[in-house]
C-alpha cells in the first residue's frame, strides 16, 4: 500500500522502492487503532501522577528512537505517515492536574465508578503532525468542532463525545479532522470534577479497548436524582437496599448493560414516568434495540410483569413500558421490597 511520507527522506527502518515502503524486520510491532491506521514503537505508562506517550520499549521517542503514525488524511484519499520523536504527557490529580474541570459529560460535583477513557491520535490541518486526545467514546473518526476540544489551558471537555488534547494547542488546527482510537485507559473522576488514571493492565493501553472490562455506573449521574439511577423528576425516585449497575463498551460502538435493584427501601411517589438514566448516550432511532426488562411486585403478591424500554427523545435515559399496556411504568408503581431487573445491550450515540 502506498503511504505517503511527511518527511523529506524515508526512515531507517522503511525502504522506499517505486514509492512504495516495505517494512523492515527489525521494525517493531504495528498496533491497529481501532478504525483504520495504527502506530509502530508506541506506548504508554501511568506513574506517580503523570501519563505518559513515549516508545513501547519503555524508552523517550527521539529522533533515534521514533514512533510512527498511520493514518488517513483528512480527505479520506491516502494513508499518511507521520514521524512521532518526542514524548507527550499530562498530569492527573495525584499530581499538578491538567484534566481538572473536564467532567466528560458526568454530573458535576458526583464522584463517578472507575471506567474506560479512550486514547486518540488527531491529525493536524497541516496533515503534518499528530496530537493524543482521551474521549468517552471508542469509535470516533472524527475531532469535534473546536469548541468541544479541551486541553490543559481550556477545560471545555463536558460531554462524552468531546475530547481533550494532552497539550495546549490551537484547537482550529485540530478540529473535524482525521482521529484514530489506538487504545485505552482506566480512570474515575472525584467529587472535585479531577481525574485519577489506573496504572495500565492487560484491558488497558496502547492496542487494548477494555472491552472485556466490567464497570460500574455510580448514582446519580445522566440526569438521575442523587443516590439513585433513576431520572429526576418532580416526585420521588425509588431507592434500593441492592443496587447492581454493570456496563461494557465494545470498540465498535455498543454498550451491554445489566442493572438489578432489589428490594425497595424508598418507594416511588408521583404520576411521572419512571426513567432509567444510561451510562452513555444512546444512538438516535436506536434506544430500545436490544433491551428487556421486569418488574417484581413483591408488594402485591410476587407479580411479575416484563417491560419494553422506550426512549423518547432523550438519549440519555429510558422509560419502561409494562408488557401489553400503552403507558409506561410510574414513579408510584415501585413499592416496598419490589424489585427492577433491565439488561441487553444499546449502540451508544
Amino acid at each position: 500500500m502506498a503511504i505517503a511520507n511527511s518527511i523529506n527522506s524515508s526512515p531507517e527502518e522503511f525502504t522506499e522502492s517505486s514509492g512504495e515502503f516495505l517494512l523492515h524486520e527489525r521494525v517493531r510491532k504495528f498496533i491497529p487503532a481501532n478504525i483504520g491506521g495504527g502506530v509502530y514503537n508506541l506506548g504508554i505508562t501511568v506513574s506517580g501522577g503523570v501519563i505518559t506517550i513515549k516508545g513501547a520499549d519503555g524508552n523517550d521517542l527521539s529522533a533515534t528512537n521514533p514512533a510512527y503514525v498511520s493514518i488517513l488524511d483528512n480527505a479520506g484519499q491516502k494513508q499518511l505517515l507521520i514521524p512521532v520523536t518526542s514524548n507527550w504527557s499530562f498530569e492527573d490529580a495525584n499530581g499538578s492536574s491538567d484534566i481538572i474541570n473536564n467532567t466528560f459529560g458526568w454530573t458535576s460535583g458526583v464522584a463517578t465508578q472507575h471506567h474506560p477513557m479512550y486514547i486518540y491520535l488527531t491529525l493536524n490541518d497541516a496533515e503534518t503532525a499528530v496530537m493524543p486526545m482521551l474521549s468517552r467514546k471508542p469509535n470516533k473518526s472524527l475531532s469535534p468542532a473546536d469548541t468541544a476540544i479541551g486541553a490543559p489551558d481550556d477545560a471545555v471537555a463536558d460531554t462524552e463525545y468531546r475530547m481533550w488534547s494532552f497539550e495546549n494547542i490551537t484547537e482550529t488546527d485540530w478540529d473535524e479532522n482525521r482521529t484514530i482510537c489506538i487504545g485505552s485507559l482506566i480512570s474515575y473522576k472525584n467529587t472535585s470534577d479531577d481525574w485519577i488514571f489506573d496504572e495500565v493492565d492487560e484491558y488497558t493501553g496502547i492496542g487494548n479497548f477494555s472491552e472485556r472490562r466490567l464497570n460500574t455506573l455510580a448514582a446519580g449521574h445522566n440526569g438521575a436524582a442523587a443516590n439513585t439511577y433513576f431520572l429526576a423528576t418532580a416526585g420521588t425516585e425509588p431507592q434500593f437496599s441492592s443496587n447492581t449497575y454493570y456496563y461494557s463498551l465494545t470498540r465498535d460502538g455498543y454498550m451491554w448493560i445489566h442493572a438489578q435493584f432489589s428490594n425497595c427501601n424508598t418507594a416511588g411517589v408521583g404520576a411521572n414516568g419512571l426513567a432509567l438514566a444510561l451510562p452513555m448516550n444512546s444512538f438516535a432511532n436506536a434506544r430500545v434495540w436490544g433491551l428487556n426488562a421486569k418488574l417484581m411486585d413483591n408488594s402485591d403478591g410476587q407479580k411479575r410483569y416484563h417491560l419494553i424500554p422506550y426512549g423518547a427523545d432523550t438519549p440519555s435515559y429510558v422509560y419502561l413500558y409494562k408488557n401489553g399496556s400503552a403507558t409506561y411504568l410510574t414513579l408510584a408503581d415501585i413499592a416496598a421490597s419490589d424489585r427492577l431487573e433491565v439488561r441487553g445491550v444499546i449502540r451508544i450515540g
